[in-house]
């Protein structure tokens, strides 16, 4: 009985504890369903489509920017282009100038003599546009591909051939052409038969005005007047020289001028603007902010510090919302020395007051705001006034103190801090020690931004260097097509000067002098157009959060204007063995 009783007690007690364990067990997942609960409350969800992913909107923006270039650059191509094709179908012209007065006098009409030269240019064109297309379908896409695939991780690339933009191509180059031809036509096919049937009278030459100044007069050499004459002589020839000229030497120019925009705010922005070295995240939790400075202000790899609050704000202009960054130091007063407020023309440096608020260069254009108005961004209870604009490229900024920002929101509360290391600290390790702290969120060193943006910037000089290519192309045809044009043309007048006794030297520089003089009024006139089509392409290929520098160095002029001359005189040395070989009997037959 007594082992009965006591099995009986060995069992209640088993069936308590297991009551026990149970209502616990009940318990702590009541808790943990509360604590789930709770969470589930407190999270915030955010849902994004693809259009804004990080990712996929800059390469949104970046295709725009290309877009937008491409739109401009064709044209001067287009441009050149009809001029040289204006010029060959004129020469062409004068040079069957019999021929075609023949036909007249056989009874052809203006129609059908235009039509075989509509048909020559028909034929060039569309076989220019099939090896054209072929060469630009493979090269041009691929270079730009390679680019930017240094930014984003893209497939294979695929560049089929684009039949729309073939067909395209060709109706624009045939509407050149074919208007250039029976510009060419209808000029010649004006003259009578028999006047057709010789050949073309040499222009006249004239006494120019400025020979009449006898000082100038006497110290221009026989050879110089001579080339004066000549320049003025053939003003058709030289106004389409220059404007060829003109046109290459100013996509030179802004090929080396977009390259400059945009690699120049690498060095301004992370060394001359942005003056700290980090910046650190901070929690909220006042104690563990205290701990933090106690350690930034014992290690020696830290040489000052300030804390600082960085948040977003909407700004909402005409047409547009844009976000830019609010900055407010703690200490105004020695901001400077991590972030330098300052004019960019005149290098005025700014100080933040309690007036009002500094503002960058490329939100005051996207706001179309200036020194006096005010902005008030989105939830802000009263609007403040723009007390200065700042110069800065990369990220829109409003500075301002934190009695101006308690009057707008309220509360400040420091976020971040600036800090700037010892010159040759190792940045990880002092990372490491920083993020130890429980303060610490996240330390960002300017140099890690700036590498990063060197790497995109280098990516461009891909881009340049085939804009460079292409237009130098272009300035060597069009300079060695009118260049040989003008032999041509003259090889009585060069043959007689042989006949005269001209050396061959003297001769190659008869032809040269008037090339220079043409080479070095088109180079002028293009970088006065280069000015205007470098400031368009860099505004178009700027974005809201990037302002390129618009500056242009003296360097790019210098660049663009000797790479034209140095084209110039490879095509006065590709023409002299054409001088050399000029027969100089030439000159005494009959003009029949």
């Amino acid at each position: 009985m007594a082992e009965l009783a006591t099995q009986k007690a060995e069992g209640a007690q088993q069936l308590a504890d297991a009551e026990q364990k149970l209502n616990n067990g009940e318990a702590e997942y009541a808790e943990a369903e509360a604590r789930v609960q709770k969470l589930a409350e407190d999270t915030r969800w955010y849902v994004f489509g693809r259009a804004k992913n990080p990712g996929w909107s800059s390469y949104a923006l970046d295709t725009e920017r290309v877009d937008a270039i491409a739109a401009i650059f064709p044209l001067f191509f287009i441009l050149v282009a009809a001029l040289v094709c204006l010029t060959t179908m004129t020469r062409m012209v004068d040079e069957q100038r019999t021929e075609i007065g023949t036909y007249r006098a056989l009874g052809y009409g203006t129609a059908a003599i235009s039509l075989q030269y509509l048909l020559y240019a028909a034929i060039a064109c569309v076989t220019g546009v099939a090896f054209g297309t072929v060469i630009g379908y493979q090269v041009f896409p691929r270079v730009i591909f390679l680019c930017y695939q240094l930014m984003y991780r893209f497939p294979y690339i695929n560049c089929p051939y684009r039949w729309d933009y073939a067909i395209a191509c060709l109706a624009v180059a045939l509407l050149c052409t074919g208007i250039t031809a029976m510009i060419a036509c209808r000029a010649t096919l004006r003259e009578a038969p028999s006047q057709l049937m010789r050949p073309k009278p040499p222009k006249k030459g004239k006494r120019l005005l400025i020979e009449r100044w006898k000082w100038l007069s006497r110290k221009l050499s026989f050879n110089h007047k001579v080339t004066l004459r000549n320049f003025f002589r053939y003003r058709s020839r030289v106004l389409m020289t220059v404007i060829g000229i003109s046109g290459c030497t100013a996509l030179l120019l802004t090929g080396f001028g977009l390259y400059h925009a945009v690699a120049a705010i690498v060095d301004l922005q992370f060394e001359e603007v942005f003056r700290y070295d980090a910046l650190v995240a901070v929690s909220d939790d006042i104690e563990q902010q205290v701990q933090l400075s106690e350690v930034l202000t014992r290690d020696e790899r830290v040489t000052a510090y300030q804390y600082g609050l960085i948040k977003s704000a909407t700004l909402y202009g005409d047409h547009a919302t844009y976000e830019a960054n609010l900055a407010v130091p703690t200490q105004p007063e020695a901001f400077t020395e991590y972030v330098l407020l300052r004019d960019r023309k005149t290098h005025t440096a700014y100080a933040l007051s309690d007036d009002g608020v500094v503002i960058n260069e490329k939100l005051a254009k996207l706001l179309s705001l200036s020194v006096g108005d005010t902005l008030q961004p989105a939830g802000a209870a009263v609007a403040v006034t723009v007390s200065a604009i700042t110069e800065n490229y990369a990220g829109n900024y409003i500075y301002c103190t934190p009695a101006v920002y308690e009057s707008m929101f309220g509360t400040y509360e420091p976020n971040i801090i600036y800090m700037n290391e010892a010159e040759g600290a190792e940045e990880a390790a002092l990372a490491e020690r920083i993020l130890a702290e429980d303060a610490a969120l996240t330390v960002n060193f300017s140099s890690d931004s700036g590498d990063t943006f060197r790497e995109l910037v280098s990516t461009l000089s891909y881009i340049v260097i085939l804009v460079v290519i292409c237009s130098g192309l272009l300035a060597l045809v069009v300079l060695y097509h009118l260049s040989n044009i003008n032999i041509t043309e003259r090889m009585r007048e060069l043959a007689t000067l042989k006949v005269l006794g001209f050396y061959r030297n003297e001769v190659a520089a008869y032809v040269a002098r008037e090339n220079l003089v043409s080479t070095v009024l088109g180079t002028a006139f293009g970088l006065i157009l280069g000015i205007f089509l470098c400031r368009f392409v860099v505004q178009t290929a700027e974005v809201d959060v990037v302002m390129f520098c618009p500056d242009i160095p003296v360097y790019c002029f210098v660049i663009a204007a000797a790479l034209t001359l140095m084209f110039a005189f490879l095509v006065n040395v590709l023409l002299r063995p054409k001088l050399a070989a000029i027969d100089m009997a030439a000159s005494m037959k009959a003009i029949e």
